[in-house]
């Protein structure tokens, strides 16, 4: 089932369980039938932590000219992301963590419930 929501998301719903929303300009969030979310995101201008109390560490690695950022957040959520050496994202994702995304690009992590 297909249905076009308020703000031109387009909502889909495949027989296996898993949704599919499609923005407007054509970032998509896909929900498996586990519940694992994916998505592809087609601007990302900033990525930001919503609350620094809730950081238990913040690992930086440098790699052959990418810069790869790990953030633990207490109750044990990941997040992660990763820049290469000309600052384009290559990287972004986690496990047990909230994600917020902005209308102007900015991806915010934040502690699990």
């Amino acid at each position: 089932m297909k249905y076009n929501l308020p703000n031109g998301v387009v909502y889909e719903g495949f027989a296996d369980g898993s949704i599919k929303l499609t923005t407007k300009d054509g970032a998509e969030l896909t929900i498996d039938p586990d519940g694992k979310v994916s998505a592809n995101l087609k601007l990302i201008r900033n990525v930001g932590i919503k609350s620094l109390v809730d950081v238990e560490s913040y690992l930086i690695n440098e790699v052959y000219g990418s810069r790869s950022h790990v953030i633990r957040f207490f109750g044990g959520g990941v997040a992660r992301f990763a820049y290469n050496a000309e600052g384009k994202l290559i990287e972004l994702g986690g496990e047990c963590i909230g994600t917020t995304l902005t209308p102007d690009g900015d991806v915010i992590f934040s502690r699990g419930n």
